[in-house]
């Protein structure tokens, strides 16, 4: 396993495993989500972090993982046969053994409950917001996003979201300004039914913030304005020229955190309904994050 050094080596791999059907980068890029030298960069991460392997782990399962997370809705008989895998109870183990072993080779993360429900927030470093950006206000820029599942058997309400019109779970994310932008902070999840600004209070992350400090927030956030840096909310016509510069402005940083939440959806874990269990789909969407930001090592966010 040491000759796996370069992207060369693990576009080989998925050729020689028959993943995919040319050793070319895009190929690679579009069953796998990210980089090949990427992937090359996280297996020496792996081999530090994480060695002596697991009896019968093999890097085939880390390519098998970065698969199932790019296209989560692909059906387990088509996994399957495409694997060479006998069947979906030795899938998940390997896959369980696959995000065990990135989400601990990669920064921190730490698991608690939360009103009874795991909860996993991952740091990602959270002091990494001001390594290329010395500003307290704003410091950063916040966020949550959806993501569809099932309608739940227990208590089915507190997954319904009216602002998007379906069951989901929610997750924040924060990202950083400056030439490093990435994500410094994942939580979640959340119930579908939870307000932005109350998703905060739960996190803890208003209590890891500094004095002074503000984010730049969405009108979601408005109810915290000691905290959060939001828009002027207000019909378009009916606000001053100034307000509605101001709101432009906001709109405009913001973008940092848009793009970085298109990147995390390349793995299409948000697209479809989620039909396993939250705490897998928790930990795919918190390794994935971890990835992505891995991968803006090797391409810029623009």
């Amino acid at each position: 396993m040491e000759e796996l050094q370069t992207g060369e080596h693990w576009k080989l791999l998925a050729v020689a495993c028959g993943y995919c059907t040319r050793s070319s980068e895009r190929q690679f890029r579009a069953h796998f989500g990210g980089p090949s030298e990427a992937i090359a960069s996280l297996w020496s991460d792996m081999q530090a972090h994480c060695t002596p392997f697991p009896h019968l782990w093999k890097p085939q399962h880390l390519l098998q993982m970065l698969f199932f997370l790019k296209s989560p809705q692909t059906s387990w008989e088509v996994l399957l046969s495409r694997f060479n895998v006998g069947d979906q109870r030795t899938f998940k183990k390997y896959l369980w053994q696959s995000l065990d072993f990135v989400l601990h080779s990669l920064p921190e993360v730490m698991d608690f409950n939360f009103d009874g429900r795991k909860l996993i927030v991952q740091q990602i470093n959270f002091d990494d917001r001001f390594d290329s950006w010395n500003s307290l206000q704003p410091s950063s820029v916040i966020d949550t996003f959806p993501a569809r599942i099932e309608q739940p058997h227990l208590e089915p309400w507190r997954y319904w979201s009216t602002h998007y019109h379906m069951y989901c779970v929610k997750y924040e994310v924060i990202c950083s300004f400056g030439n490093t932008a990435r994500i410094v902070w994942l939580a979640g999840p959340f119930c579908g039914n939870a307000n932005d600004d109350t998703i905060t209070k739960e996190s803890t992350v208003r209590d890891r913030m500094k004095p002074g400090e503000r984010v730049l927030a969405d009108k979601q956030y408005k109810n915290s304005p000691e905290k959060w840096i939001c828009p002027v909310s207000g019909r378009r016509f009916d606000l001053p020229d100034d307000i509605l510069e101001w709101n432009a402005d906001v709109y405009s940083a913001r973008q940092d955190v848009e793009r970085l939440i298109s990147r995390i959806k390349i793995a299409k874990l948000f697209e479809s309904r989620w039909r396993l269990s939250l705490e897998l789909h928790a930990r795919c969407v918190h390794v994935w994050a971890k990835l992505t930001n891995l991968f803006l090592r090797f391409e810029s966010l623009g």
